[in-house]
């Protein structure tokens, strides 16, 4: 995700992570999404 988000982002990448995670068993939410975000923001601008 992070590398997407590098390389310009995609709405798409939000929808197919948290379905990729849900069918993997591994609960993921919008919430860890946007704390993956901040950190990569954080770093970017460095």
């Amino acid at each position: 995700m992070v590398v997407d988000m590098a390389m310009g982002g995609s709405s798409n990448t939000i929808l197919h992570m948290l379905a990729i995670s849900r069918e993997a068993g591994c609960p993921l939410d919008i919430k860890e999404l946007n704390e993956i975000r901040i950190i990569y923001l954080s770093v970017s601008h460095l």
